[in-house]
């Protein structure tokens, strides 16, 4: 079994190092020149025999003294031919158009079988909709509303008889004399947003903050009016932007959608020592990012560069060619659980403004590959990563195994420790729901007794709330 990422430091370093150095022109030429395949999944995919296929007109001329049965070569006759099937009479010499569907339309179409389907219905019964069960089964909590702050100025307007004044209530905080008002009103802001969060009755940790929809860390993600937000990118209204129909859930959609992979450079996430690995077939499939699929061909994309804890990163896509072994729901379904349930990108949605039945502008699948000879690799099929999340979705550690974690030696435990590291882990229903795990401590001082090891998270405090919850 052969190991095709980073083991050490050093390969780390040179690797990034050889990127580092590289043009986007010249990265994205470099994966173009890798070829993919799909492994096998014969069980769980078919080639589409269902699909409406090309018609073909077959122009005939036909002029002879004997009858021609037309039923053999698999076509049927148009109404206008005022023919039927079964062919042309005698000396009957006219020209006609006959039509026969080639089918399938696309054969690079695949189907679900029964087999996936049970996947499918596996994956969310006990991941997609576990989080929601336990939700639905706990009290009722709604947050306080928020004070309104909305601040009354009194001034006055002299008329042109100096003994009347008219006294207007004016609502502003623009006047450099309200500039104090102003900061002050804004840190009381945040201080009441911190407070409010912090009384929620399922937040898993006091220092750990979480997503809510349409919210930010200190309020409102959007605070304009009702006309305001009907309009603009950042109400999420693009112009030209229509709504689309469903694409084929059973099937991978092959003949109506685009493929490209999402590449990042440099790669400092994915060059890791730990990287998640499926081992399949004999062979190790490891993470490399996601694949992505639009409705729509995407040309000529400017580079998006994006700047992360000091580090530049370039987002490219590359056309490829399309993988096979995988449906609509399974990425539907994958990215519910991840995007949604795990990560809690709760505003992250590629549907149209407003359109809640129709298809998202793009598909996302995660990809695992393994290289092959002369520059190739295999994708792995969505099945075998399905089976991998249904196969690591039950506890950490199992309550009946905590004597034997408790009594393992130290170095058994530390490979343990370093095997979950880096791993994300989840306890539905609290807020958030799930953390990346930076280090894996047990505490061996209580003898007596047997308790759980403790999970070590490291992350980074946003600013604002730092200093408003510093009061020096």
């Amino acid at each position: 079994m052969t190991q095709n990422y980073c083991a050490t430091g050093e390969e780390i370093e040179s690797k990034l190092s050889e990127l580092s150095k590289m043009k986007p022109e010249e990265i994205i030429e470099m994966e173009k020149r890798v070829w993919t395949r799909t492994a096998p999944a014969d069980l769980y995919y078919s080639r589409d025999e269902k699909g409406g296929g090309k018609i073909l007109l077959v122009h005939l001329t036909y002029m002879s003294s004997e009858a021609v049965d037309l039923s053999g070569l698999g076509v049927r006759c148009p109404p206008t031919s005022g023919l039927d099937v079964h062919g042309l009479k005698p000396n009957q010499g006219r020209q006609i158009f006959l039509e026969k569907a080639i089918c399938p339309m696309n054969p690079k179409v695949m189907r679900a079988t029964p087999r996936l389907m049970e996947l499918c219905e596996k994956f969310e019964k006990e991941l997609s909709t576990r989080a929601a069960k336990v939700r639905a089964a706990q009290p009722k909590f709604e947050l306080p509303p928020r004070k309104n702050r909305a601040k009354y100025f009194l001034t006055t307007t002299m008329t042109t008889n100096p003994s009347h004044f008219v006294v207007a209530a004016v609502t502003s905080s623009s006047d450099t004399d309200t500039n104090s008002e102003s900061s002050t009103d804004e840190e009381d802001c945040t201080m009441e947003e911190m407070e409010r969060k912090r009384l929620h009755p399922y937040r898993l940790h006091q220092e750990l903050w979480f997503n809510d929809s349409g919210e930010m860390n200190d309020g409102p993600l959007c605070r304009c009016s009702a006309r305001a937000r009907k309009c603009g990118i950042r109400h999420g209204i693009y112009s030209g932007e229509s709504s689309l129909m469903k694409c084929d859930l059973d099937t991978n959609n092959a003949d109506k959608l685009y493929h490209y992979r999402i590449t990042i450079s440099p790669p400092t996430n994915f060059l890791t020592k730990t990287p998640t690995i499926i081992h399949y077939d004999e062979h190790e499939f490891i993470f490399e990012g996601f694949s992505m699929f639009s409705h729509f061909p995407l040309e000529k994309l400017p580079t998006c560069k994006v700047i992360r804890f000091n580090i530049e990163y370039m987002i490219l896509y590359v056309e490829e060619k399309m993988p096979e072994s995988f449906s609509i729901r399974q990425l539907d379904l994958f990215y519910d659980y991840i995007f949604h349930e795990l990560l809690e990108l709760v505003d992250l949605d590629f549907r149209a403004h407003d359109d809640k039945e129709g298809c998202p502008q793009f598909h996302f699948m995660p990809r695992f590959s393994r290289d092959l000879p002369d520059n190739g690799k295999e994708i792995l099929s969505m099945n075998e990563v399905m089976r991998y999340l249904i196969n690591n979705g039950g506890p950490l550690i199992d309550e009946t195994k905590l004597a034997e974690f408790s009594n393992m030696p130290q170095f058994q435990w530390q490979n343990f420790a370093d095997e979950i590291k880096g791993m994300v882990v989840t306890y539905p229903g609290m807020k958030p729901c799930s953390l990346r795990v930076d280090q894996l401590d047990r505490d061996q001082s209580k003898n007596d007794q047997q308790s759980y090891p403790e999970i070590v998270h490291f992350g980074i405090r946003p600013p604002q709330l730092s200093y408003a919850g510093n009061l020096e």
